[in-house]
């Protein structure tokens, strides 16, 4: 009976069904927090990433600019609004909005 596998419900969302594959844990509840783990490592190197872009399509669009205090200002402001908006994607398209309703539903039961 250990063995059994534990069917699957078509409602776990698509980073659950991914992180029980890639651990082979068949219980849904089981790879929650695993799922978790990862969706926050994937969300920082989204932030990562989008700080990296941004910071260089902005230096390649202002670099012949003269540095003074307002353009680090909006350097910073740009960088962090890459990092925001790569933090964001990658949970779009992880489609974490699913993940967190799973998990709200699973906590009140």
């Amino acid at each position: 009976m250990d063995n059994e596998k534990v069917p699957r419900q078509a409602a776990d969302p698509a980073l659950l069904r991914f992180t029980e594959a890639l651990t082979d844990t068949p219980d849904a509840k089981a790879a929650d927090g695993i799922a978790d783990m990862l969706l926050i490592f994937l969300s920082a190197g989204g932030t990562i990433f989008g700080v990296f872009v941004a910071a260089i399509l902005y230096l390649f669009f202002t670099g012949s600019q003269a540095h003074t205090g307002s353009w680090m200002f909006l350097l910073l402001v740009c960088v962090g609004a890459g990092g925001v908006l790569g933090c964001l994607g990658v949970m779009a398209i992880l489609n974490a909005k699913d993940l967190i309703a799973w998990e709200n539903r699973s906590h009140s039961s």
